[in-house]
């Protein structure tokens, strides 16, 4: 079994992850089977590339293998399976929707011929889901994550490594969606069998602590997020040479905790260190600066703030990445500290050009498509364009529904805005 690092972000908070650890990608070895030398022998180099990491490699012999592979490979499990490393390959790449394109190919191959109780329809489902989760697309990952895991923890072991950091991935999509209530039991299990299995230094274990204590702020626990928090680092400042990049993290989410528990002094003063910590010209320093600005915004430092927004805008535009979803965060709060400006114009500029981006890149039927909408209908409710603002109100509220569920505080929030239209 190999572990994917991936990335998972939740912008509603604006913090960073404790560490890189969340989406566990099964990937299995391709089978030993009667197929042509050939074949058999470029499988065994795509299994080689893919364990030493040299993905352009694996792609260049998929590329050669995957148009005849069908017809060559007669054995459906090793069809499948080659299937899924495809897969895996490319959501080692970033590459989502094309991974999951192969993940997918693989679950119907799995399903036509092996049936539904094989663990490998599973698998293919599992890692479908983490596509799913990572492309935001939270709605089709949850019942595919949900689907899987009882075959999985049949098929590994409820009290495995693997079973466990299966299960570890569902909730950091809970913790995705803001459903920290649902994460906070299932990454409590994960920390305990970790902390168990594998000792209190490995990264699993601090993965998983950190998350609770991502999962604590979520639910407003900030005294017991603070003391995971602090401990961490802690514990991170000792190493030597210390992990700057972990360092990094912690300052970020120790100041974003002090600013949700409105100790604006203290989180200014952690996210000045973690945007120091970053450099200049990384992803971390734009994230940093990004919640800097949310602090110097909340102390009534409006000029700070904006500099700070633009100084992360303009980051992301330097490392190219005007197409990734972090990069609308610091225009929508932009927009957002426009609008408590007064400056509803410019709001609007920021609020449609947010809108449009995640449109694009996550869709519009995604929790952060909808925030954008929010923020501008506020916007149109404060000018006077009240027929728009209810219009947008009502997008975003059906958003909100089909995608986190009526019991959500931002269902709640949108629904108690409506109110004052009808």
């Amino acid at each position: 079994m190999i572990v994917a690092t991936a990335i998972t972000r939740d912008i509603f908070s604006n913090f960073t992850r404790m560490r890189r650890y969340f989406t566990f990608l099964v990937f299995i070895v391709i089978s030993s089977a009667t197929y042509c030398q050939d074949y058999k022998k470029q499988i065994e180099g795509l299994d080689t590339a893919y364990a030493q990491g040299d993905y352009p490699l694996a792609k260049k012999i998929i590329d050669k293998i995957y148009p005849t592979a069908a017809t060559v490979i007669k054995d459906d499990t090793v069809l499948v399976e080659f299937l899924s490393t495809c897969g895996s390959v490319y959501f080692q790449t970033s590459e989502y929707k094309k991974a999951g394109e192969y993940f997918k190919e693989a679950s119907l191959k799995a399903l036509q011929k092996l049936g539904d109780k094989d663990y490998r329809y599973s698998l293919a489902n599992f890692n479908l889901a983490a596509c799913y989760k990572q492309e935001g697309r939270y709605p089709e990952a949850e019942p595919l994550f949900l689907q899987s895991l009882p075959v999985l923890a049949e098929a590994f072991g409820q009290s495995t490594i693997e079973y466990t950091r299966c299960f570890y991935t569902l909730a950091s999509l809970y913790i995705e969606m803001a459903k920290f209530a649902e994460a906070e039991s299932m990454c409590a299990v994960a920390v305990n069998v970790y902390k168990v299995v594998l000792g209190e230094t490995s990264d699993d274990y601090l993965g998983a602590l950190g998350s609770m204590g991502v999962i604590y702020q979520g639910l407003g626990k900030y005294e017991k997020a603070e003391e995971i928090f602090l401990a961490l680092k802690a514990y991170h400042s000792l190493l030597q040479p210390p992990h700057k990049a972990t360092l990094q993290i912690l300052e970020n989410n120790l100041g974003e905790l002090y600013r949700h528990m409105g100790d604006y002094e203290k989180a200014q003063s952690y996210l000045i260190s973690a945007v120091t910590l970053a450099g200049e010209g990384a992803d971390e320093t734009a994230s940093s600066l990004n919640n800097l600005a949310l602090v110097q915004k909340a102390m009534g430092n409006y000029a700070g703030a904006e500099q700070s927004y633009k100084k992360a805008i303009a980051v992301y535009i330097k490392l190219g990445k005007t197409n990734h979803p972090d990069y609308t965060n610091p225009i929508n709060n932009l927009g957002e500290l426009y609008r408590t400006m007064g400056r509803f114009q410019e709001a609007v500029y920021a609020f449609e050009e947010v809108i449009e981006l995640r449109k694009k890149i996550l869709g519009t039927d995604h929790p952060n498509y909808a925030n954008a909408v929010n923020n501008l209908a506020l916007v149109e409710s404060s000018v006077g364009m009240y027929a728009e603002a209810e219009k947008h109100l009502l997008e975003c509220k059906a958003i909100y529904k089909k995608i986190l569920g009526e019991k959500h505080r931002f269902y709640a929030n949108v629904l108690e805005q409506s109110c004052f239209f009808v």
